[in-house]
């Protein structure tokens, strides 16, 4: 048997796990799979850690608070763990990143 779910209940479908939205409205995983499948919502894509913290650079290297020398060394660092670099010191993050020249070539 079919149910008429609300407008509010379906604008979630697709913004959260199908299990996360199960719990919350008291129902099984496979009811919110079968509504969202119905009415063809994609489900969410959950990123793996390195995406969310590649995301996360992006997004400060985009803003305005880049201009801040701690945070620029902040990013590389970020990135070089990305690249698992192992950086034990702020100031090793210059000369991994530019050919050991140092952090202001």
């Amino acid at each position: 048997m079919r149910r008429d779910w609300p407008d509010d209940i379906k604008d979630r479908l697709g913004t959260m796990s199908d299990k996360d939205l199960a719990e919350q409205l008291g129902c099984a995983r496979t009811t919110i799979f079968r509504l969202r499948q119905r009415l063809g919502v994609k489900c969410v894509q959950r990123l793996s850690v390195s995406q969310a913290c590649q995301n996360l650079i992006d997004a400060v290297e985009a803003s305005s608070i880049v201009k801040n020398r701690a945070v620029q060394s902040a990013i590389r660092s970020a990135k070089l763990a990305m690249k698992g670099v192992r950086v034990e010191r702020i100031e090793d993050v210059g000369s991994e990143v530019c050919g050991g020249r140092g952090a202001t070539a």
